[in-house]
């Protein structure tokens, strides 16, 4: 039971939240010339973070036990996997737009399923 605990954690700080929330306003911030309006979108886009973060994790508090635990670890890590994947395609082809929703759809999956979990 310790190993399994274990285990859920490891895997959850190796789904790449952490570098997600900290370098957020650096990930939303594109080539711009205009500084403030960089600045002011990536704080918008940081705040939306906020935001899904709060929404998603009230439906999945009164959504876990209906659904079931194991459901959501197994669907939330092949799901944040895909969305990875795909946002590594789309920042190796220089599609930004299509990026910045790929870490939404991250997120979004990610406090739907393994943030509340574990």
């Amino acid at each position: 039971l310790t190993m399994a605990g274990s285990i859920l954690t490891v895997t959850q700080q190796l789904s790449g939240i952490n570098f997600v929330q900290l370098y957020s306003n650096y990930l939303f911030e594109e080539d711009i010339k205009d500084e403030e309006l960089k600045t002011q979108r990536a704080h918008f886009f940081t705040a939306i973070i906020g935001l899904i973060a709060i929404v998603t994790n009230i439906i999945t508090m009164s959504t876990i036990e209906k659904i079931g635990r194991k459901k959501l670890l197994v669907f939330g890590s092949l799901l944040t996997g895909m969305s990875h994947l795909v946002n590594g395609i789309c920042v190796f082809k220089h599609y930004e737009d299509v990026s910045i929703g790929m870490i939404f759809t991250y997120l979004t999956v990610y406090y739907l399923t393994l943030g509340p979990v574990v």
